[in-house]
């Protein structure tokens, strides 16, 4: 990075502000998604979290060099939602992701169903959810399943499964 073009990455790159620093002095410029918006002809770095199709569509037209870093369990996972999306928007369903809305990962995951997921957290909110429609639950590949699998069986009682192929 030192003597380049700056690099740019999208939000920090771990979750340690001692490394973010030293990153940053050699020439690592931490953005936010407004800022990737402004930036053309440049270097940006997608961390582990990943990002939603958005960022690559973007990255194409304002001819952003990406260097993807996203975690290969993420890219699965979200790769499972866009499917089970599809079939959810044919069955007039919903999908639910369990995880903290606004966190990197669940943005690029909602990303997947054009922003139509629903996000979750906590047994209150769980209660709101639509139980009628065909439902598919997911969690973030970090969330702990202690949290999610209460959570999980309670609504499963209550919501109706999507059909199977």
């Amino acid at each position: 990075m030192e003597n380049q073009e700056p690099l740019y990455c999208l939000g920090d790159i771990v979750h340690n502000d001692m490394e973010v620093k030293r990153l940053s002095a050699k020439g690592l410029v931490v953005i936010d998604r407004e800022r990737l918006q402004e930036l053309s002809n440049c270097k940006v770095l997608i961390r582990a979290h990943g990002e939603p199709p958005e960022t690559y569509r973007l990255a194409i037209e304002n001819n952003i060099e990406l260097i993807d870093a996203s975690c290969p369990v993420v890219l699965k996972l979200q790769h499972r939602v866009k499917n089970a999306f599809d079939k959810m928007e044919r069955e007039k369903g919903q999908i639910v992701i369990y995880g903290k809305k606004g966190h990197a990962e669940v943005i690029g995951l909602t990303g997947q169903t054009l922003e139509k997921a629903i996000v979750v957290m906590g047994m209150l909110i769980w209660k709101r959810l639509i139980t009628i429609a065909p439902s598919l639950y997911l969690a973030r590949p970090r969330r702990a399943p202690k949290d999610f699998m209460p959570c999980l069986r309670k609504l499963k009682k209550k919501s109706r499964p999507p059909k199977e192929n």
